[in-house]
Parts: structure tokens; C-alpha cells; sequence
């Protein structure tokens, strides 16, 4: 392996981990679990951070030799680049944390806990329970956040966070039954913050 190939990687692979730290829930989602107690930070401040390490990182990969790389590497840093594109377009561009409110949902961070028996339940609950003492943090600063909406979406999210208030407030509970474990202690936090958003 040629050195501008391995820069490469080592970039490729920085690239990945700080996209799904930066996105926990896709991470769960992917298989990824090492930031499974956490929900994302849609915060203006953490999407301009995010967007100054993609720009540094396109940077990055613009100066990478690609004669020097192999068709394999080749391919893997253009869907890179491509990937890393998408996400700067949709943080300065579609700014949907600031219209969108499905994307304020913690319900599938939390569904995607429950439903995949990925690992002992102890260590999930763990997983759950640090999400759920997140949602008052992620609520609130969705109502900082959010500005004007579209009806139909306003709409389509109520339905969602009904879905979610019953996530927490019977599926954690019976989950937690079932498995001779106690309900988690930011359950009712977590129900509290979610009232104040219906």
C-alpha cells in the first residue's frame, strides 16, 4: 500500500467516524452502538461546527493524488466527496432543523434501542436511559429552533410524537417487565418534555 492510499483511508475513516458521532441515531440505525446513549445536536452552533469539519475534510480529500490511488480507493473517494457534499448542502442549504419537526422525533432513536436485540438488555437500558434523559435538552432546542412550518408537516409530527409519547409510556415500561429491570428514572422527564411539545 502506497502512502497517498493510506492517508487516504486514515481520511475516509475519520470522515465516517465523525459523521456518525455527529449523527448517533443513523449510527444505531448502521450498526454503529458507540454513541447509542445519545441523540443528535441540530443546535445552530453544532451545525456550523459540523459544516466547518466537512469543509475541511472536502479540502482534504481535494488534495489527495488520485493517479497514486487504485480503482477501489478511487471509487471510495468520490462516493465520499459525494456523501460529504450532500450533508454540507443540507446544513447551509435545506436547513431542516429549522422547518421540519419530524426531524425532532426521538422516537426512532428510541424505537431502534428496543426493537434490535443487538446486545445484553442492560446494556441497551443503559443506552435508553441516556437518550431519554437527553429529550427535555432536544425538545427544548427544537422550540428554539423551529421557525416557520409547513401545515402539512406540523400535522404529520403531532401524529409521530403521539406514537412516541406511547413509545416511552408503555413500551419502555413492559420492556423493562419483562426483562426484571426497573423503568428508567428520566422516563417521566422525558414523558414531561414531550407533553409540552403536543
Amino acid at each position: 500500500m502506497n502512502e497517498t492510499t493510506q492517508a487516504f483511508r486514515q481520511l475516509a475513516e475519520e470522515s465516517i467516524d465523525s459523521a456518525l458521532e455527529a449523527d448517533p441515531v443513523a449510527a444505531t440505525w448502521l450498526g454503529d452502538h458507540r454513541f447509542d446513549d445519545r441523540l443528535p445536536d441540530y443546535s445552530s452552533d453544532a451545525l456550523s461546527s459540523r459544516a466547518r469539519t466537512i469543509d475541511d475534510q472536502l479540502t482534504a480529500i481535494d488534495a489527495v493524488d488520485d493517479v497514486e490511488l487504485d480503482v477501489v480507493d478511487l471509487v471510495d473517494l468520490e462516493i465520499l466527496r459525494s456523501r460529504l457534499q450532500r450533508e454540507a448542502f443540507e446544513i447551509e442549504e435545506l436547513r431542516a432543523a429549522e422547518w421540519n419537526p419530524m426531524l425532532w422525533n426521538p422516537g426512532t432513536a428510541l424505537h431502534l434501542l428496543l426493537s434490535r436485540d443487538f446486545a445484553p438488555w442492560q446494556e441497551r437500558l443503559a443506552s435508553i436511559e441516556g437518550r431519554l434523559s437527553d429529550i427535555p435538552r432536544f425538545l427544548e432546542q427544537a422550540r428554539t429552533t423551529l421557525l416557520s412550518m409547513p401545515q402539512i408537516h406540523v400535522e404529520t409530527a403531532i401524529g409521530q410524537l403521539t406514537g412516541t409519547r406511547e413509545l416511552i409510556s408503555s413500551h419502555i415500561g413492559l420492556q423493562c417487565h419483562e426483562h426484571g429491570s426497573a423503568t428508567p428514572e428520566s422516563l417521566e422527564a422525558a414523558l414531561d418534555a414531550l407533553e409540552k411539545q403536543l
